[in-house]
């Protein structure tokens, strides 16, 4: 189940200026249609789409507004800015305010059909958090790249380890984490909202006993915009005492098959 970030209520219309600042006027002109959105090199709205409200009606995506001098000044709706920026929104009735960002320092919300977050030995398959959908490991092939961020890195901490992955859209990331302490090690992974005051989307944690290995997968929308592919995990004892001992590894494959197996991973790292 996905979590539904965007909750605008009564401002399905509700549109953010974004050139200009022009005061509105019921003589002057507005229209639909004129302009797209692109970001980042990547088009995310052609001109004259429109975007679903929760209703289901269609509204427009980009309204122009034309002075009496000509000028033209383009406004986006705030749903659309939201999904765009990977912002919390919601709507303020007592005070009749749209709210963007979080407002709850450090809030945290669990993906999938947990209420809660809970601990197990496997994680919760076909849980979703932004552009990323925990997938099993062992449907994983690619023969086109990979990237590398952490390649059996040997980690020993009294704090754990807590790594950031700026993915590609498409690909799959693969995190294998292999406890060689004695004690249980919490595999947490989660993805932070982009405008937000530290607020976390989080798929279920699981337990890594002593001398156990854990895999973990995650797949990369086609369409993921370059704010809302972040990923992070965090690996720690909890409140187990002692220290750490870990080996670590993290990638992301291109080109994938999930109707193949790991066969072509595995042959790589005994390869090495």
């Amino acid at each position: 189940m996905k979590r539904t970030k965007i909750d605008v209520g009564i401002c399905t219309l509700a549109v953010i200026c974004l050139l200009g600042t022009t005061v509105f006027a019921v003589s002057e002109q507005f229209s639909t249609g004129n302009a797209g959105i692109r970001m980042f090199g990547k088009t995310e709205l052609e001109a004259g789409e429109t975007i679903a409200a929760p209703n289901g009606q269609e509204i427009p995506g980009v309204i122009t507004y034309t002075d009496e001098a000509g000028g033209m000044t383009n406004y986006l709706s705030i749903r659309k800015i939201a999904e765009l920026f990977d912002a919390t929104i919601s709507w303020d009735s007592s005070n009749d305010c749209i709210v963007i960002g979080s407002e709850n320092k450090g809030a945290s919300v669990s993906v999938g059909s947990a209420e809660n977050v809970t601990i197990g030995e496997t994680p919760e398959f076909g849980a979703t958090a932004g552009p990323f959908t925990e997938i099993k490991p062992d449907k994983i092939n690619s023969n086109k790249g990979m990237t590398i961020w952490l390649n059996d890195a040997c980690i020993q901490s009294d704090t754990g380890i807590t790594q950031r992955l700026n993915c590609a859209a498409g690909g799959i990331v693969l995190i294998t984490v292999t406890n060689n302490g004695e004690t249980d090690q919490f595999f947490n992974v989660y993805r932070p909202v982009t405008v937000s005051d530290g607020e976390k989307e989080i798929f279920q944690s699981i337990k890594i006993a002593s001398g156990k290995t854990a895999v973990r997968a995650f797949r990369v929308n086609e369409d993921a915009g370059v704010l809302t592919s972040v990923l992070e995990f965090s690996i720690d004892g909890g409140s187990e005492s002692g220290m750490s001992d870990l080996k670590v590894s993290a990638m992301e494959y291109y080109g994938i098959s999930v109707e193949e197996t790991m066969k072509e991973f595995a042959g790589w790292k005994a390869g090495k």
